[in-house]
């Protein structure tokens, strides 16, 4: 988990952002538990219009589908930190099944190994029950996979370990595009565990997912250099509300949607009022299910 250093300071600092409003038909809505979720109608494509599809599983737990396939990421686990939220088993077997809405999953990325991101046994499940699937991956989490999992040589040729320094990058091939995998400490100091950011070419569409980083601008720069555009940017939930955060979102990645990510189930200061004075730019992705959809 990465958070505002410290949260104190982050509460005085507390303002309304400064974003450009949506311009797609996401809206948003208050649930009746009070929290500010997504709401958006979910109809068939018309002829020649592509479809961006992300649902929520979890913390930061997403899979987001073309409907030609599909990339899940950080969804696997069901042991995690207290703090947060971990998929419902009903909704992992779908997972392990490939059952609606988490068909047609060809990519699994996972962004460090911690367990409100990853478990071994769980990812294990997956990957013996989808064998066309690639799994991508830091470095020590692969090597912690392969020395527990009890399937691990008949998927082993399918996973990719991506070993880099902090502040280096790599590109992978997949069958939707390219992967940018680059490293940061995870949160502000630590080098363990390896996270790694992902920018995500799926069928001409551009999605980023930071996993736990360390909020640098700098870091979601290099992610970005040459001025690649995203469509949808998961980040955490946090970000609307601290300079730092504002200027990654605006200055940097400057995407078109924003995730707002690993909300923890006592929220504290951040409370449903002040999401509900984002634009409809931004989705809190705090329960199961959630949908955020892009069309073009």
């Amino acid at each position: 988990m990465m958070e505002p250093n410290p949260q104190a300071e982050t509460a005085r600092k507390l303002k309304r952002p400064r974003h450009r409003p949506a311009s797609s038909g996401v809206r948003f809505l208050t649930a009746a538990a009070g929290i500010v979720v997504a709401a958006v109608c979910l109809v068939a494509a018309r002829p020649g219009e592509r479809v961006l599809r992300l649902t929520h599983v979890a913390n930061e737990g997403v899979h987001v589908s073309t409907g030609a396939r599909a990339v899940l990421i950080d969804a696997l686990f069901d042991a995690p930190n207290p703090a947060y939220a971990a998929p419902a088993p009903d909704v992992l077997a779908k997972l392990i099944a490939g059952e609606a809405p988490f068909a047609g999953i060809e990519l699994l990325l996972v962004t460090h190994n911690h367990p409100d991101h990853f478990r071994v046994a769980v990812v294990d499940r997956f990957l013996v029950a989808h064998p066309r699937v690639v799994m991508m991956a830091p470095a020590d989490l692969v090597r912690a996979l392969r020395d527990s999992a009890g399937n691990w040589p008949s998927y082993a040729a399918r996973v990719r370990s991506i070993d880099l320094r902090p502040g280096e990058r790599t590109t992978e091939e997949w069958a939707g595009g390219r992967v940018l995998a680059f490293r940061t400490l995870h949160g502000r100091t630590s080098e363990s565990p390896m996270n790694l950011m992902y920018l995500v070419e799926m069928d001409g569409w551009t999605v980023f997912h930071e996993g736990d980083s360390d909020s640098n601008p700098e870091s979601f720069r290099a992610v970005v250099d040459g001025g690649r555009k995203i469509d949808l940017a998961l980040v955490h939930f946090w970000f609307p509300f601290v300079p730092a955060g504002q200027q990654i979102v605006d200055e940097v990645l400057r995407p078109t949607r924003v995730g707002l990510i690993h909300m923890p189930l006592e929220p504290g200061q951040f409370t449903p009022q002040l999401f509900a004075s984002l634009t409809e730019r931004f989705t809190l992705l705090s329960t199961p299910g959630q949908v955020i959809e892009l069309r073009n």
